[in-house]
């Protein structure tokens, strides 16, 4: 547990003394908090899917169905490298993309606690696919922002969806990143995802089934959900207690955040993802891909008032709020396994401790 509480206290403290100015140790205490990430990470023995990912990786075995991470993974089979070390050299570039995505971001070390208390648990320490995609497909969503060009988007999202099939679902960005906010385009879209929620389980699977591109083990994905699956109540209370105060604070912020505006609309689309799909807990995993507007929005509620005292006290309380998250995950996580230990995140083992 002191490996998680060590990076819970690096990353929380250095989320707390930011001030919106990107200044030069805001920059040296993200390059650090990214180099934990990395070792823990890319260091980490025996949490999670690890074993499965092992077993493919040393029978050469492509059930997945993800064509890049399997070229990937052949190549590094051929040239001998051990499966510990394939985790670890995949997580460098991993890291590196989430490094560009937040490189815009004026609170760059918030964006690593939304990391932690968000997706930490769930990709980085357990899904090796998806945590690459998602990586790749947020630097492309930087790259969509400063360059505003749609090949690099495509290109880089297409690179994505060959390491996991779950990242055709970023493509939907490309009608919001020209457009101006709109209340009735927001209000639109949440009321098709309460339309959508009545028979959400019959509209993922038919949607899925109908594009090629989506892949047939998205389909297997849903195939497997079932109606009676239900959402943690905290999740809607967290999310549209923060879409109420981004809408609320939304004029102000817009001059403070970078791209405000556009990841005001990825968060809704998230939201939309929180209704329509309630009852169907795989649809977390293409939810999660439009977590990152948390990083964006969220700094945005700071400005809520003008009382600097009032704003560093906001940043603090969402700060743990997000650490408190990140244990919450660990201890959610592990209860899933009852009495097998394996696959849990607690304790942390590293690579170091193989036999």
């Amino acid at each position: 547990m002191f490996v998680y509480i060590m990076l819970a206290v690096v990353i929380g403290l250095s989320a707390s003394q930011e001030i919106g100015t990107r200044s030069i140790r805001d920059n040296q205490l993200f390059n650090i908090s990214l180099f934990l990430i990395l070792l823990v990470s890319g260091l980490r023995y025996m949490h999670g899917d690890y074993i499965t990912y092992e077993i493919r990786f040393n029978e050469m075995l492509n059930e997945g169905g993800d064509w890049g991470y399997y070229q990937i993974q052949l190549l590094a089979k051929k040239i001998g490298m051990s499966f510990q070390m394939f985790v670890f050299l995949m997580t460098i570039p991993a890291i590196y993309a989430y490094k560009k995505a937040f490189s815009i971001s004026t609170f760059p070390n918030f964006c690593l606690a939304v990391i932690m208390g968000k997706i930490f648990t769930f990709y980085a320490m357990s899904g090796i696919r998806q945590f690459i995609a998602l990586a790749i497909c947020w630097w492309a969503l930087k790259v969509l922002l400063e360059k505003k060009k749609l090949l690099p988007f495509i290109i880089m999202t297409v690179i994505a969806y060959t390491i996991h099939a779950s990242a055709i679902i970023m493509f939907p960005v490309v009608f919001f990143y020209k457009r101006k906010f709109s209340y009735s385009i927001a209000l639109i879209m949440i009321i098709v995802a309460f339309a959508i929620s009545y028979s959400s389980l019959t509209f993922f699977a038919s949607t899925a089934d109908f594009s090629e591109l989506a892949d047939e083990r998205l389909a297997g994905y849903l195939t497997r959900s079932t109606e009676n699956q239900t959402m943690n109540a905290l999740n809607y209370i967290e999310n549209f207690a923060i879409l109420g105060l981004a809408l609320i604070v939304r004029k102000k912020a817009a001059t403070k955040i970078p791209h405000y505006d556009f990841y005001l609309y990825l968060f809704i689309i998230y939201c939309a993802f929180l209704i329509a799909g309630a009852n169907i807990g795989i649809i977390k995993r293409l939810r999660d891909y439009y977590v990152i507007a948390y990083a964006f929005i969220v700094p945005g509620i700071f400005y809520l008032s003008k009382e600097k005292l009032v704003q560093h006290i906001t940043r603090l309380l969402f700060v743990a709020y997000f650490i408190f998250l990140f244990f919450r995950s660990l201890t959610i996580y592990d209860s899933a396994f009852s009495e097998d230990n394996y696959g849990r995140m607690v304790p942390y083992h590293s690579i170091l401790e193989m036999p």
